[in-house]
């Protein structure tokens, strides 16, 4: 049985997000950012759908924007203004905007509901 948003809420995405980023912090790895190996990773982990369309990535940088676009995933970009990355990434643009974390959550909550 696949999990649901609601079923593991209590998970710390966080820590298991930035763990996957110290233990592979080295370009050309499929885990370091904007290769999307790590999300690959925590939707086995958590028994999620393999359906990217169904999750977000929600981050701060350019980096974080590019991994959910190329996992296929939709894209929140947290802050007051998105740079663009380098080439190839230089057009890819945030699927929604939030001001902070609170607003990415809520903008995420309505259109899974």
């Amino acid at each position: 049985k696949q999990k649901t948003a609601y079923e593991i809420k209590e998970c710390d995405w966080s820590s298991d997000v930035c763990s996957s980023d110290l233990w592979c912090n080295v370009q050309g790895s499929s885990h370091y950012k904007p290769n999307h190996g790590m999300l690959l990773d925590l939707i086995e982990k958590h028994q999620l759908s393999p359906l990217m369309r169904h999750h977000y990535m929600v981050g701060d940088r350019w980096k974080d924007v590019a991994c959910g676009h190329t996992a296929g995933t939709q894209t929140v970009f947290v802050g007051d203004k998105y740079v663009y990355g380098d080439y190839p990434y230089h057009m890819i643009a945030p699927d929604y905007h939030a001001s902070n974390i609170y607003d990415a959550c809520q903008l995420i909550m309505e259109r899974t509901v």
